[in-house]
């Protein structure tokens, strides 16, 4: 139980983390503390679902004032920063129990936003764990299916094809899964250039794909940019091809994206341009 001194921190924004009851007490509430340890326990039982914070009355009563707080005990539970509902009294444990049931966000809800976090993070193990067994639960879940297939990615490309080939065209998610498919491929490109000369170019282009294995985007993109700039002809479509799937991949709005974007740019511009010159 979290005893909270700030309610914006360790409350609202606790709460974009998963469930949090702000339980409002006081030191001469009898019911309030006769309810405080059961619902520590209902915390337990529910193996953390929900997160108990227990806020003083009396230190903060224009909090109280603010929430519109007029008897004590009352609990309000927050999630994703708002009020979802609250309760006022020492309800008894079925009451609760019953009340958390209505209330609760759904188990698989808050298992995947835990593992978007670790997917944000780039922790594709742990965001695994998650979504492997939600996607044995719901094998047709097409947000499930890109999610789980983007963790595989650098370490098991052929599965992410196979777990998006099911993704249908008018599926909210089919473009998500397009990007992810070529990404997948691009990290399997190591495997498919060991054979081509030894160059300059080459050595770099291997390096950027390492890179990008590991993750780090940002050494990636300015590999992939430093083998256009290297040379025109063998590696200059898949330079461009790689660098423009991870900028997909990212986003438009993501930092790299902006801040990498122009110059990627110019450099498969000036090539494209001398290829053509070269041609005529």
């Amino acid at each position: 139980m979290i005893r909270v001194n700030d309610f914006n921190l360790e409350v609202i924004s606790a709460s974009f983390s998963q469930p949090v009851l702000a339980l409002f007490t006081a030191s001469w509430c009898n019911p309030c503390a006769e309810l405080e340890p059961r619902l520590q326990q209902l915390s337990l039982k529910s193996k953390h679902r929900w997160v108990l914070a227990e806020i003083d009355a009396e230190k903060h009563p224009d909090l109280l004032t603010y929430l519109q707080i007029g008897y004590l005990p009352c609990g309000k539970l927050y999630y994703n920063g708002v009020s979802m509902d609250e309760f006022v009294g020492a309800l008894s444990d079925d009451q609760l129990r019953q009340w958390f049931n209505d209330i609760l966000p759904p188990d698989s809800l808050m298992e995947l936003k835990k593992a978007k976090e670790f997917i944000a993070q780039s922790n594709w193990q742990a965001a695994s764990n998650i979504l492997a067994p939600l996607f044995s639960k719901e094998p047709q879940n097409d947000e499930i299916k890109t999610l789980l297939a983007e963790c595989y990615i650098f370490q098991k490309p052929e599965q992410t094809h196979e777990i998006l080939a099911s993704v249908p065209v008018h599926s909210p998610y089919y473009s998500r899964a397009q990007v992810l498919k070529a990404m997948a491929q691009l990290a399997q490109w190591p495997n498919h250039c060991q054979s081509l000369p030894e160059t300059r170019a080459k050595e770099i282009f291997l390096l950027a794909c390492n890179q990008l294995q590991q993750s780090n985007f940002q050494n990636s993109i300015v590999h992939f940019i430093e083998v256009m700039r290297l040379d025109m002809h063998l590696y200059l479509t898949e330079a461009k091809k790689a660098g423009q799937t991870i900028f997909e991949y990212l986003g438009w709005q993501h930092p790299l994206t902006e801040s990498q974007y122009r110059s990627f740019n110019n450099a498969a511009s000036r090539l494209s341009k001398n290829l053509h010159d070269n041609w005529y």
